[in-house]
């Protein structure tokens, strides 16, 4: 910033006994403050060094802000990628309980009176033994597709109840239970019709049974490959041909479909 300048100003007045006037004389010679010099101050080389170190600290400071920012953004992303799958999710859910929703209501209107369907004889899945089949005791034997949804979603709360399906069905906790049955009419109204819950009953047996048939299936999987493997390094190991082997192995993701 430059320096203040100062003008010095003289008036210089006649003498009064001359009768004129007094005029102004200027001097406009510049004043300068001791000390000063009358320039700018100038930054030294020093100055000039700290200021470029003071520099490089705040960049060096900046530094991981700007990478830690930059994680959080990806954070934020995959967040919100979640949060759509999460909604997209909620979304379906709301439209398959409307769906059902909808399908009580016909039912309610083609039938004034609530009907209420008995447990029929037998034991589930075994209709040549004086059973029956759980599709058709349901009403549903045109409705496949229906019946599978239902199914589906019985298999899935299941899941949710986490229960032990190496445990028998009449030792399995009767909280989780109650909470699946209450949570199947409510997403499917149509299991009202029931009585006692005896159809929510069967789709959970079957669902138990199929898991631990499909869990045995990849035990002996396994264990079909563990053998074949051994063999084949004897076989190497003797110095004999390996024979071909033609072994179709189910997939351990693939869980048999419900009756």
């Amino acid at each position: 910033m430059p320096a203040k300048r100062h003008t010095r100003t003289t008036l210089a007045a006649q003498d009064t006994n001359s009768g004129t006037e007094g005029h102004g004389v200027i001097d406009a010679t510049p004043l300068t403050k001791p000390g000063r010099g009358g320039r700018a101050r100038q930054p030294s080389a020093r100055g000039k060094e700290n200021n470029a170190e003071d520099l490089a600290k705040a960049t060096k400071k900046a530094a991981p802000r700007v990478v830690q920012l930059d994680e959080m953004r990806a954070e934020n992303a995959k967040l919100q990628q979640e949060k759509e799958a999460l909604q997209a999710q909620m979304s379906a859910a709301r439209d398959e309980v409307a769906k059902w929703r909808d399908m009580a209501v016909e039912i309610r209107k083609a039938n004034p009176k609530p009907i209420i369907i008995p447990r029929p004889a037998g034991s589930v899945g075994k209709k040549n033994a004086g059973g029956y089949s759980l599709q058709e005791a349901m009403k549903l034997s045109s409705m496949k597709e229906e019946y599978n949804s239902i199914a589906r979603i019985v298999r899935d709360l299941c899941h949710a109840a986490q229960l032990d399906c190496n445990v028998e069905f009449r030792l399995q906790p009767a909280g989780k239970l109650s909470r699946i049955y209450d949570m199947a009419r409510q997403r499917v109204p149509l299991l009202s019709r029931y009585q006692d819950d005896w159809a929510t009953c069967d789709l959970i047996k079957i669902y138990m049974r199929n898991k631990r048939a499909h869990m045995k299936r990849r035990k002996v999987a396994r264990t079909e490959v563990l053998d074949l493997t051994m063999d084949d390094d004897e076989n190497i190991l003797v110095g004999a041909a390996v024979p071909p082997t033609n072994v179709t192995i189910q997939s351990v993701d693939d869980e048999p479909e419900l009756d």
